[in-house]
Order: structure tokens, then C-alpha cells, then sequence
């Protein structure tokens, strides 16, 4: 079923007044009948896949050094004879992350511990995908909210809708979004984080939070296509979260300035 007229952002955005059209408590007839039959085909998939848990298999947190080594950061003794042995590798630029750095540094209080536990009961290596889909409606308002953003970015229709939900969960789950989030700034790439790549700046006139991605800070060659990866998930999971209280809507601006083909 597909319904709604396409709307014009920009004479939203020039008169200064959020789009609610669509959203909760916003929804005309047919909207609202979108919606209930996307959480009818969400509900039985919960329930088909309740006693099938989908696997971590690409983890965006799980390419350092320790990580890959198995290693807790809580255990002192593994971790100093670690990095006694790869001294060298992490002072590469390339592949120094930010826990890296602070270690090498004497900040070692502030790399977070690995105590990582995933919520709803999953285990560390698979989640389900109700639990999944639950904890990334926690970054909205309502899980209506949630669903009603695949909704209108598939124009109204129910199949569409629904297999772009279970693609960005199953995307969420393989890449362990949540764990990313929750070791926050210490897995990240130490170089992109200390160039300020992408920034959150303040707030636009509608007052969705502003992000700068400066493209010149960009050098393939200073970082690895995994720690880019990971950083543009970081970012994207940070506006959402950010974005909240505003509607739920960011504003992304790339800065082009000085950019060269090596970037």
C-alpha cells in the first residue's frame, strides 16, 4: 500500500517550521493503516526468528589489536605483555586507535574495561533480532517513531518498509552496533579522531544538531578502510542520538574545501 504526497524540506526548512506530516500523532488514514501492517509483518518475524539468533560476524569493534587477541582490558597482566610485544605496530599512524594511544601515553585508567554485555540476555557472540530492533528504538522517541522512519523513506509501502527494517537490523547485529557505542571513542582511529574529521558543531534553525565532515582530513593512506568503517557508524549512531530531542532529524554538511584526489 503505498499513500502520502512527497514533501518539499526545503520550504520547511526556509520558513523555519519542522515537516510533521507522517509522523506520530500526525498520521492520516492511510498513513496509520501503513504503519499497523509494517508492525504485523514485524511481529511475526519476531516471532519466527525468536529461537534463531543472528551471529556478530563482521564486528566493527573487533579488528584491534586486543580485541583480535582475545584480550580484556581488564586483565592488567595480558594486556601490558601485549603491548610490550606490538610496541611498534601500534605507534603506526595507521593503525593506532585512541586506546592505544592512551595506553602508550600512561593514561591507562581511561581505556574502558571489556565487560561488554549485550542487553536483553543475548549472548556476546549473537542476538536476536527482536532484542536487536528493541535496543535501536531506544534512540527514539517511540519504536512508532522508529518504524515510521523506513516507512516514509519507502514512500508509503508496506513490503519495502518492512525489508528495509530487517536490513538495517540485521546490519546492526552482524556488525555489533551496540558494542561499538558502548566502547565509544577509545576503538576509534586515534589520527581521525585528533583531526576532527566530523564534528558535531551545534544546531541548525530548526534545530537539529549540525555534523562537519571535513573531506580533506580524509587520507586513505593514515588510516585502514576498516577504522573508516567504523568511524562513519560511530558518527551516524551519534547523530541519531543527538538528534533525539529534535525531531530526530541531523543535518550533515562535507566540507570540500582543500580536498585533493589523495583524500
Amino acid at each position: 500500500m503505498t499513500t502520502s504526497e512527497p514533501i518539499d524540506i526545503h520550504a520547511h526548512y526556509k520558513k523555519g517550521d519542522k515537516q510533521t506530516s507522517g509522523t506520530v500523532g500526525h498520521l492520516d488514514a492511510g498513513q496509520d493503516q501503513v504503519l499497523k501492517e509494517v508492525w504485523i509483518k514485524l511481529l511475526a518475524h519476531f516471532e519466527n526468528t525468536k529461537d534463531t539468533p543472528i551471529k556478530v560476524e563482521k564486528s566493527l569493534v573487533k579488528n584491534s589489536g586486543l580485541a583480535k587477541a582475545g584480550i580484556s582490558t581488564s586483565d592488567t597482566e595480558a594486556v601490558e605483555k601485549w603491548y610490550t610485544d606490538n610496541t611498534d605496530e601500534v605507534k603506526e599512524i595507521k593503525n593506532q586507535l585512541v586506546c592505544d594511544k592512551l595506553y602508550l601515553d600512561g593514561n591507562r585508567d581511561i581505556i574502558v574495561p571489556s565487560t561488554f554485555k549485550p542487553l536483553f540476555g543475548d549472548s556476546a557472540d549473537t542476538r536476536t533480532f527482536s532484542n536487536a530492533f528493541w535496543q535501536a528504538t531506544m534512540r527514539f522517541h517511540s519504536p512508532d517513531s522508529y518504524v515510521l522512519k523506513f516507512v516514509r523513506a519507502s514512500g508509503w509501502d508496506t513490503d519495502k518498509a518492512f525489508a528495509r527494517i530487517r536490513s538495517s537490523i540485521e546490519r546492526r547485529i552482524t556488525q555489533e552496533i551496540d558494542r561499538l557505542m558502548w566502547e565509544g571513542d577509545t576503538t576509534q582511529h586515534n589520527g581521525v579522531t585528533q583531526n576532527g574529521m566530523c564534528l558535531h558543531v551545534g544546531n541548525d534553525r530548526l534545530g537539529s544538531p549540525v555534523f562537519i565532515v571535513t573531506v580533506r582530513q580524509n587520507s586513505p593512506k593514515l588510516r585502514s578502510e576498516a577504522n573508516a568503517e567504523k568511524l562513519a557508524a560511530y558518527a551516524l549512531e551519534k547523530a541519531a542520538q543527538l538528534s533525539r530531542k529534535y525531531g530526530e532529524e541531523a543535518l550533515i554538511v562535507y566540507d570540500f574545501a582543500g580536498f585533493k584526489l589523495e583524500n
